[in-house]
């Protein structure tokens, strides 16, 4: 007897368009009368419609016509507009079940390109996860699946539909400073690798040692998924804005996994193997609903690089875009050194410093601790310091000869752990221009006022000027703590 499944064979293709276009192959005679997809909710008051896990594809057929089978990943709702032509009778429950018993859930793709409201995409992701359902979404270098944290059968989902890659499942903080509530041991270098890099392409894995943190508020089976073979936790704020509504309007901890799906043939550039930048390399089927947000083809710069940080010491655990290189300029401790030009009071301390730091630290400038530069609130940009400058500094054994001047920028200020201002008019700008970093941003001097601009004057005053600085930053390296920055292995 031929079942109603087996009755007509729908395929679907991809045009230039981006889009589906579809064959109907009728095996014996008869015509089809007319297709009608109804999608309805999975539970009662559950906000939007589920066009994924439970939809009913109904076709009026002559009795000989052969029925609809469905495969890949596609839109029901466009879909739906896109077959619907023809008079649709009511659904008989029959049908119904045809295509409910034994069927895998299936992907709600929801394009961002064409929506009128994206907004409305945020909130039903944020529903998805909610119930239960697992969310793609693209980031800066790939696609990335999400589940909620306290659902434990959604992360055993998320972590077969990922299968068994080398990143494995991590935790996704909203912030840095998050990661110290899921982490609270989480090291100080750890964390300042952090603020620097997310939202970015690093996967941070680290030990737990507190039984207090909020991965112990977890079910058993998460905190096994969560967990390397050596007890350490994988942490990972990758960049894309979509990515970022989501987690601020979702209420609990978000657990991620980078899919291992259908790749491209051909040898992918270093650093892009496994990396998923398309929604048509997706795994076809998951176990629960899932609901992806197609943005197009990401042109990313390839796979995050993982680290695992024990302390201090930090190595490369699965490379990616950021190299030991970069590694090592991104944890070490920046001072940035502010006056006005850039000419004459930053540059001259910036050297000062600096030679304090190597005398103090060992090394070269690439490898100590903590790196310093300079820059000006009102340079203009390549100009050089000053011929006073460069005269007072080389009473120090330095030389300013090959110093260009450079604008302040904010990223300047992000990045940096300690901005030391020439005077007060320095910090007032600094900090009304960029409030949210006015917690690291102090006076070089201290409470003793601002050191005087010798711009312009004799000889004698920018070698007063040079004296002034050179006492107080030897003030600012007593107070550093090296300690904490982390040191890269060199073996990967």
């Amino acid at each position: 007897m031929t079942t109603t499944e087996d009755r007509l064979t729908t395929e679907y293709t991809e045009d230039t368009e981006d889009r589906f276009t579809t064959e109907y192959t009728e095996h014996t005679e008869g015509g089809l009368i007319a297709e009608y997809l109804n999608t309805w909710k999975t539970r009662e008051k559950r906000g939007f419609d589920s066009v994924c896990s439970v939809c009913s594809v109904v076709t009026f057929l002559k009795p000989e016509a052969k029925s609809v089978r469905l495969s890949g990943l596609f839109d029901v709702q466009w879909l739906g507009e896109l077959i619907r032509g023809g008079p649709c009778g009511p659904v008989s429950r029959s049908h119904q079940r045809v295509f409910q018993e034994g069927a895998k859930p299936m992907a709600k793709v929801l394009d961002w390109r064409r929506s009128e409201d994206p907004a409305d995409f945020i909130h039903q992701a944020v529903q998805a996860l909610t119930e239960g359902a697992l969310v793609v979404v693209p980031t800066d270098t790939c696609y990335i699946a999400l589940a909620s944290g306290l659902r434990s059968q959604a992360v055993e989902a998320l972590a077969n539909f990922c299968g068994p890659g080398q990143t494995g499942l991590f935790l996704v903080p909203r912030s840095a400073e998050e990661s110290a509530d899921f982490i609270p041991s989480f090291s100080p270098g750890a964390l300042r690798l952090a603020r620097k890099v997310w939202p970015g392409p690093l996967i941070i894995q680290h030990g737990n040692g507190s039984p207090a943190s909020t991965i112990d508020c977890l079910s058993d089976s998460t905190r096994r998924r969560l967990q390397t073979e050596d007890h350490q936790v994988r942490l990972w704020q990758p960049g894309n804005q979509i990515l970022g509504y989501i987690s601020r309007l979702f209420s609990g901890p978000l657990v991620g996994g980078l899919p291992l799906g259908k790749q491209p043939e051909g040898k992918q550039p270093e650093g892009k193997q496994g990396v998923i930048t398309e929604v048509k390399q997706l795994p076809e089927s998951t176990e629960v609903e899932l609901v992806v947000i197609d943005t197009g083809s990401i042109d990313g710069i390839g796979a995050p690089t993982v680290v695992g940080i024990d302390g201090t010491v930090g190595r490369i655990v699965v490379p990616g875009v950021l190299v030991p290189e970069q590694l090592q300029a991104l944890s070490q401790l920046l001072v940035l050194l502010v006056c006005t030009g850039n000419t004459c009071r930053s540059p001259m301390a910036a050297a000062l410093m600096q030679k304090k730091i190597l005398d103090r630290f060992g090394g070269t400038a690439d490898s100590i601790p903590i790196a310093v530069t300079s820059a000006g609130v009102s340079a203009m940009g390549g100009d050089p310091a000053s011929s006073g400058a460069r005269q007072a500094i080389r009473n120090y054994g330095l030389n300013l000869e090959s110093h260009q001047s450079t604008p302040i920028q904010e990223y300047m200020v992000e990045q940096a752990d300690l901005v030391l201002v020439m005077g007060f008019r320095h910090r007032s700008i600094l900090c009304s221009q960029w409030p949210e970093y006015a917690d690291k941003v102090f006076m070089l001097a201290g409470d003793q006022g601002d050191i005087s601009d010798p711009f312009g004057g004799p000889i004698e005053v920018y070698e007063h000027c040079a004296k002034q600085i050179d006492r107080h930053t030897s003030t600012w390296l007593d107070r550093f703590d090296p300690s904490s920055v982390i040191r890269w292995e060199t073996r990967v």
